[in-house]
C-alpha cells in the first residue's frame, strides 16, 4: 500500500462519510419540493410516498458507508507499506511539466502521479513469477481518453502489458481475473439481502394495529358493560 494512499484516505475519510449522507438528504429535499411544486396531481401522492421511502432509508445507508469505511481502513492497515521515494516525486513532477496524464487534465493530480510512479518502481524491481495489477475508478486520469476506457492512457502504456501488468477499472473484473471461483463464492454469500419495509408499509401496519388494538378494547369494554347489566 502507498503510503500516500494511506495518508489521503485516512486525511478525507470523516468528510467523505458526512458529505455521502448529507448530499443525498439535499438531494431528496430538492425532488420533494419539485414534485409539490410541479408534480401532476394524480402522481404526486404516489412519488411523494417513494420519496419519503428512501429518505426513511438514509440511516440504514450511512451506516452501510461507515462499515465499508471500515473495511477499507482494515485493509490499509493490514497491508504492508510502501513508502514513496524522490525519484517517484521526480517522475510525478515531470509529468506535470510536461502536461502527461493525469496532468492533461488541466487540474492538480500529483497524487495520483505518485500513485502511478511508485506501481511503476514495483515493476521495475526483481519478481520473477509474480504479476501486477494496477485497479482504479478514475478512469478520467488514469483511462485512455478516446479509446475504450478499460485501457490505459497512452502515457502509461510503457507500465502495462497483456501478462505481467494488468490495468482494471473495476474491482471484481480483477479478482475474476485472478481467481473466479473466488468471485463466485463471495457473491453467493453477499448476494441475498434483507431489504427492509418501505416506511409507507410501516405506517400502514401501525395504522391496522392502531385499529385492532382499539376494536379489542371497544370489544372488552363492550363485554363488560353487558355482564354489568346481568348482574342487576
Amino acid at each position: 500500500m502507498p503510503s500516500i494512499v494511506r495518508d489521503e484516505f485516512t486525511r478525507n475519510k470523516a468528510r467523505i462519510l458526512q458529505e455521502s449522507q448529507r448530499s443525498l438528504s439535499s438531494v431528496l429535499k430538492r425532488a420533494k419540493e419539485a414534485v409539490h411544486q410541479l408534480g401532476n396531481a394524480k402522481q404526486k401522492r404516489v412519488v411523494l410516498q417513494h420519496l419519503n421511502d428512501v429518505d426513511y432509508k438514509l440511516p440504514s445507508l450511512g451506516e452501510s458507508a461507515v462499515e465499508s469505511v471500515g473495511r477499507v481502513e482494515k485493509l490499509l492497515t493490514d497491508a504492508a507499506v510502501i513508502e514513496v521515494s524522490d525519484s517517484a516525486k521526480l517522475r510525478a513532477a515531470e509529468r506535470a511539466i510536461t502536461k502527461k496524464a493525469p496532468f492533461h487534465r488541466e487540474r492538480n493530480s500529483m497524487a495520483d502521479a505518485v500513485v502511478m510512479e511508485v506501481y511503476g518502481e514495483l515493476l521495475a524491481g526483481k519478481h520473477p513469477g509474480v504479476r501486477f495489477a494496477f485497479v482504479t475508478h478514475n478512469t478520467k486520469d488514469f483511462s485512455h481518453p478516446n479509446a475504450d476506457n478499460r485501457l490505459p492512457h497512452p502515457d502509461f502504456a510503457a507500465y502495462f502489458s497483456k501478462i505481467k501488468s494488468l490495468y482494471f477499472i473495476s474491482l471484481s473484473e480483477a479478482l475474476k481475473r485472478i481467481k473466479p471461483a473466488l468471485v463466485t463464492d463471495w457473491m453467493l454469500d453477499h448476494e441475498s439481502t434483507e431489504e427492509p419495509r418501505r416506511l409507507t408499509e410501516i405506517v400502514d401496519i401501525i395504522g391496522e394495529l392502531t385499529d385492532k388494538v382499539w376494536y379489542n378494547r371497544h370489544q372488552y369494554r363492550k363485554q363488560q358493560i353487558e355482564r354489568s347489566k346481568s348482574s342487576w
